[in-house]
């Protein structure tokens, strides 16, 4: 019998364009709260393009009063194009809280970031659509991931990045 982890998009960075409009955050976590998105993202993705593959990483973000473990990925979308014809990108950074009991390095399957998109495909096709004005909304309804054939995320990233400092 498969695994299921529930990701709840509560604990979900999104970062994804529009068929006309560029790349915002439509998901944004309620824990952990307060925190810059912007500097996260490109902290997370640094080093890291969006292919049809998902690429994933894990690590953890400090700061002087916090701690934050994550789990990302990103990928081209197997399906959506924005007007000009270039694939949609998803950038995806899940915090699991303590209760996810994530294994480190985390058993995820490869395309769990796809898995956690095309759960929420409603959401998505209706915020494809939409105007960006539209759009600025929040997701609360859990997402539920089978996690069947796991494996382990790739942490050659945090590797370098730690022996860099």
């Amino acid at each position: 019998m498969a695994r299921i982890l529930n990701i709840h998009p509560v604990n979900v960075l999104w970062r994804t364009r529009g068929r006309d409009w560029d790349y915002t955050f439509v998901l944004v976590p309620q824990v952990p709260a307060q925190l810059d998105w912007y500097d996260v993202h490109t902290t997370v993705f640094r080093d890291l393009a969006p292919r049809r593959e998902p690429a994933s990483r894990y690590g953890r973000l400090t700061g002087l009063f916090f701690s934050y473990p994550y789990v990302a990925t990103a990928f081209l979308d197997p399906v959506l194009k924005d007007e000009a014809e270039r694939a949609v990108a998803h950038y995806l950074v899940w915090f699991p809280q303590p209760e996810d009991d994530l294994a480190v390095p985390p058993a995820l399957p490869l395309d769990w970031g796809l898995q956690l998109v095309e759960s929420l495909a409603p959401a998505r096709e209706t915020l494809f659509a939409r105007t960006l004005p539209e759009v600025e909304t929040t997701l609360s309804r859990d997402v539920v991931i089978p996690t069947g054939a796991l494996s382990p995320i790739d942490d050659a990233h945090d590797r370098a990045l730690q022996k860099k400092n």
